[in-house]
């Protein structure tokens, strides 16, 4: 009679050996898009390069012209695949598919900007500051965001 009315509780070894939370945001998928997009980019700009040598524009005015996207650009995935990644590995959000769509969109941005066609494309992104920065701004938000839920659960 002494089993029916038991409850039953897990042993406290059962809840040690628990497997650790993987989040595949962090661990899978960005860092993925990521490596992806950053050889597009490259295969881009070495079109965009050849293109360009054919031409008689200088080369070094085209690299001083996007030197300071490039260098954006790999501050955002050094952050995520190193930062964001070593923090983010072991627990989820509600916040990390939008990062993640919002990663996609930045990088896409990015793709377009380095693109050997980016001039025929400067008609359709005349609102360039309002696609690049606002979602920038969002970015920053949920990733702040982050770091606070990641805080309250430690």
């Amino acid at each position: 009679m002494e089993n029916e009315n038991a409850t039953a509780v897990p042993a406290a070894s059962a809840v040690e050996n628990a497997a650790p939370i993987k989040n595949v945001f962090w661990t899978e998928k960005i860092p993925r898009l990521n490596i992806i997009t950053f050889i597009l980019v490259a295969v881009m700009l070495l079109a965009d390069t050849i293109i360009m040598h054919d031409r008689t524009v200088q080369l070094s005015s085209y690299f001083s012209s996007i030197s300071s996207d490039i260098r954006n650009f790999l501050i955002f995935i050094v952050l995520e695949s190193f930062v964001f990644r070593k923090k983010f590995t072991t627990s989820e959000s509600r916040f990390d598919g939008k990062i993640y769509g919002l990663i996609v969109l930045r990088n896409v941005y990015y793709m377009v900007l380095m693109s050997p066609l980016a001039p025929l494309f400067a008609y359709l992104f005349f609102f360039s500051l309002f696609v690049s920065w606002i979602p920038f701004v969002v970015y920053i938000v949920l990733i702040w965001m982050r770091f606070k839920e990641l805080k309250k659960v430690a």
